[in-house]
């Protein structure tokens, strides 16, 4: 999977990002103002809009040739926050009783805990912490044991946040991309980690 080109650390961004997490429940609403509310999502999804004040023209050619080589919304990507800072219980995978290397939603994290259904495991024992050596250089969890099937394992850490996503739109033109990225923003539509 290609990852979004670290370009905001080159140029300064307004924002520099628009983070908006999304948990998709559906409300059903009945007489008498009752509701009955169904969660779609056990862990947030996250949107993200970026805007950047001051980029060239071949900035702009390098993130709009990133857009067409996704073929706009089509082809999913890695998005890396440009901030780093502390995340709790975000979401890595479901158990399966088999898998044991897991990509972590985190780039060279710094106080990892990592959890199966809520219980914290024991780094070095439980599982390894490898920076660096996952899928699209994110960081990666190497289990002892598989585990087990059905189980949530989540992460909390110090670090940027990994993000699987597309592109919210499919049809830009040069010059309408390159106005977004200066006023209005580029929208990112964030994904399940798989």
């Amino acid at each position: 999977m290609a990852v979004y080109p670290d370009i905001a650390l080159e140029v300064p961004a307004q924002e520099p990002e628009k983070f908006v997490q999304r948990f998709e429940t559906v409300v059903s609403r009945y007489g008498g103002g009752r509701e009955l509310r169904k969660q779609k999502l056990l862990f947030p999804l996250y949107d993200v809009t970026l805007r950047y004040q001051k980029i060239t023209t071949g900035q702009a050619a390098l993130l709009w040739q990133f857009h067409r080589e996704r073929k706009g919304a089509f082809e999913e990507f890695s998005y890396y926050r440009f901030q780093e800072q502390a995340y709790a219980s975000e979401y890595v995978g479901v158990g399966n009783g088999e898998q044991t290397i897991w990509n972590a939603p985190a780039r060279q994290a710094l106080s990892v805990e990592v959890h199966f259904d809520g219980t914290r495991l024991t780094d070095g024992a439980d599982y390894a912490y490898e920076p660096g050596a996952g899928v699209d250089g994110a960081d990666r969890i190497v289990f002892a044991a598989a585990p087990a099937a059905g189980g949530y394992i989540t992460m909390s850490f110090y670090g940027r946040l990994k993000i699987r996503c597309r592109f919210a739109e499919d049809v830009l033109d040069f010059e309408t991309w390159y106005g977004r990225l200066v006023d209005s923003g580029v929208k990112l539509r964030g994904l399940p980690n798989a």
